[in-house]
């Protein structure tokens, strides 16, 4: 099952930070200028990979309801060479072990200006207010249920805004059901934004996101305070990949 692949749409749908605000304050950062705020494999394990499925280009992905669903937010451009850009600016990884799940995307973009970055963020902000619940069945009938949490609290390493979601559910599929959990934030410094996602086949992602937000905001505040970025450190060596999976299985990890 090729969640992260499928969840990129949903993560690209808010890169709208060129197309948000209207004002003629210019900023210092540009796109290229935070591409190196981008996570490493070095970052999560060794347990980990970038993923070479790019099936997620061109997908629209599941159908999430509200969750995500920021067609208005979207870049409204039929530039080739903008579209090559934003690709640069994202990373995706996947546990190199069967079953290739937990998942990592990351996006991190430059807004022309404070104020559309800021007016960005509102507007996000905006579009995740009120989305509580998902329960939605796709065309080739697989369900998926989602309870959702929404705040903004600024909790990440530098962070001048946050905002910080959570679906926890299920997929049902074929008679079987499996639990599935996202966690995203999406972090402003200054005119820089990361947005970061998390998602596994489990019902408790326990710190992993927290830990991998701390580790990309860090990397953006040196990028904006253009310094140099530490030499990054594993966060997710405890992470139990593929242990929620294996027991739905039945399959024993001691075995």
């Amino acid at each position: 099952m090729r969640l992260p692949a499928l969840a990129v749409a949903g993560v690209l749908a808010l890169g709208c930070l060129t197309a948000c605000g209207d004002d003629n304050e210019s900023s210092r950062l540009d796109p290229e200028d935070v591409k190196p705020a981008l996570l490493t494999v070095e970052n999560l394990s060794d347990a980990f990979e970038i993923d070479p499925d790019e099936s997620g280009s061109g997908d629209d992905g599941p159908d999430w309801g509200c969750l995500f669903d920021f067609g208005p937010l979207q870049k409204d451009s039929d530039d080739e060479d903008e579209d090559d850009d934003n690709d640069e600016n994202q990373v995706q990884f996947r546990a190199s072990e069967e079953p290739g799940m937990p998942g990592v995307i990351q996006l991190v973009d430059a807004a022309p200006s404070l104020a559309k970055a800021e007016k960005a963020m509102d507007d996000m902000a905006k579009e995740f207010d009120g989305c509580e619940k998902v329960d939605t069945t796709d065309d080739d009938g697989t369900t998926w249920q989602f309870d959702i949490a929404f705040d903004r609290s600024a909790w990440a390493r530098g962070a001048d805004e946050q905002i910080n979601l959570t679906a926890t559910g299920s997929t049902i599929s074929d008679e079987l059901e499996l639990p599935v959990s996202i966690s995203l934030s999406v972090v402003r410094i200054e005119n820089a934004v990361s947005i970061l996602m998390f998602i596994d086949l489990a019902d408790d992602l326990a710190g992993a996101p927290r830990a991998l937000t701390n580790a990309a905001s860090a990397r953006l505040q040196a990028v904006v305070d253009g310094e140099d970025i530490a030499d990054p450190e594993p966060v997710l060596e405890d992470y139990p990949i593929g242990a929620a999976f294996a027991e739905l299985l039945g399959e024993d990890e001691t075995a």
